[in-house]
């Protein structure tokens, strides 16, 4: 006769181990793979916001340039646009 007792202890140790390895797998993929959506995530957030930045930069820039040039030209035409009888608000913006 056989002594199954050993054996079925054995094999309930070779069933626990797998199961041990199986589930560290599956926690260091779902960790791993978090951590680098996360990066990822940030990454791209880091590239959204320097470029909304540089955009209202230049934004600013322009409407900085587009008023001194009408400045100028308000300038250059001798305030006549601003001194005529009949005042016209739309001839500043032409």
């Amino acid at each position: 006769m056989m002594n199954t007792k050993g054996t079925k202890s054995v094999g309930r140790i070779i069933i626990a181990i797998l199961m041990a390895v199986s589930l560290l797998s599956i926690v260091t993929l779902t960790v791993g793979a978090y951590k680098s959506t996360k990066d990822l995530l940030i990454e791209r957030n880091q590239l959204s916001e320097k470029s909304a930045v540089t955009l209202v930069n230049g934004e600013a820039t322009n409407l900085r340039l587009s008023t001194f040039k009408r400045v100028k030209d308000i300038r250059k035409n001798g305030f006549t646009i601003l001194s005529t009888d009949g005042f016209n608000i739309s001839a500043l913006f032409v």
